[in-house]
Parts: C-alpha cells; sequence; structure tokens
C-alpha cells in the first residue's frame, strides 16, 4: 500500500445468535482511531501511513464466545526525485551532454536511464551515479530518455527529450574541431 491512500481491510465475516459485536483493533503500536471508520465489519483507514503498518485484528464476540482474524497492512512510500532531469534538452550534433537524476526514498532508490524507441550505444552513452552521459551526439542521439528511480515496491520515472540540432561547423585547411566543438589551429598562412 502506497502512503497517503485509503485502506479498506478484508471484511470481516461473522455471524451467530446472538449477533457478534465485530471490534478491531492494531496488535502493535498505538491504533489510529483518528483515521478509522469502522463500519459493518469493514475496516477503512483513511491517509495511511508507514507508521500504520502491522498487524491488525478483526474480533467477534457474543454471549456465547468469541473468534478473532489477523490480517497485516504494509504501507511503503514511493522515492521522489531530488534532481529531476528537464523535459527537454537542446544539444549540437558532435558535442557532448550530461543529465542528472536523482531520488531519495525509506531505501535507497536504483536510478537507471532508458531510451525510448531508439538503441542504445554503450560506447556513447554512459550512465554512472545517476548521471546519463552521451558523447558525439549525432541526429540520430534525438528521442526520448527515461530516469527510473526503482524502490523495493514503487516506481516512478521522468521523461527528457533530447533534440539534437545543427551540424558540425565546417573547417578549412589547417584547422580541426576537438570534441568539445572548440576550434583549434595547426597552421595560419597568409
Amino acid at each position: 500500500m502506497k502512503t497517503g491512500l485509503n485502506v479498506t481491510f478484508p471484511k470481516c465475516r461473522v455471524t451467530g445468535f446472538p449477533a457478534p459485536i465485530v471490534t478491531w483493533k492494531k496488535l502493535t503500536g498505538v491504533f489510529p482511531r483518528q483515521k478509522v471508520v469502522n463500519s459493518g465489519g469493514f475496516l477503512i483507514l483513511t491517509n495511511a501511513e508507514r507508521k500504520d503498518t502491522g498487524p491488525y485484528e478483526c474480533r467477534a464476540s457474543n454471549l456465547l464466545g468469541e473468534h478473532s482474524a489477523v490480517t497485516t497492512l504494509f504501507v511503503w512510500s514511493a522515492p521522489k526525485f531530488v534532481i529531476r532531469p528537464p523535459n527537454k534538452v537542446f544539444n549540437s550534433i558532435g558535442g557532448s551532454l550530461s543529465v542528472n537524476c536523482s531520488a531519495t526514498g525509506e531505501t535507497i532508490p536504483i536510478i537507471s536511464w532508458k531510451r525510448i524507441g531508439g538503441a542504445w550505444e554503450e560506447k556513447r552513452m554512459k550512465v554512472h551515479k545517476g548521471v546519463l552521459t552521451i558523447s558525439e551526439l549525432t541526429d540520430k542521439d534525438s528521442g526520448i530518455y527515461l530516469c527510473e528511480a526503482k524502490g523495493p515496491h514503487f516506481t516512478i520515472e521522468a521523461r527528457t527529450h533530447l533534440e539534437v540540432k545543427g551540424q558540425s561547423p565546417q573547417c578549412g585547411s589547417g584547422a580541426t574541431i576537438s570534441k568539445d566543438n572548440h576550434f583549434q589551429f595547426s597552421q595560419i598562412t597568409a
């Protein structure tokens, strides 16, 4: 169960004569009375929190005796982005790109990147500590990249649309372009 949601426990179905009275209690910790609706054998917990995790007992009793059953609730929170990648990124052919993505949670989320609808080129596309780096960009690198933060029970996603535009500048003789798009002149003639 995700934090913040309402939880309806399984109905405590009982029969008997005289009609049994149904009660619920939390077996460990504090029973969250201000957030509970107990109606017709149902227990509804509103706005579930991590502290609501634990075993709950349904007890049916009348003058002739009592019976009980136990169910357990697990409440987890989804990871949250600490650094969310931008929705859109522009870059030039031949350049390089670094996009950061990080998240936090009850357990440290595992960050991964994948490409939607395109090939992942291991040689140029790297992920280290949540940072996607693409070197020597080409127009074929344009597209959607997805950052995933995975916890034990929930995964959150953020999409980045990369648009690679333009052409590498053309150089005359004696000039070269480095990988970071800086001009280098080895010889100048007049």
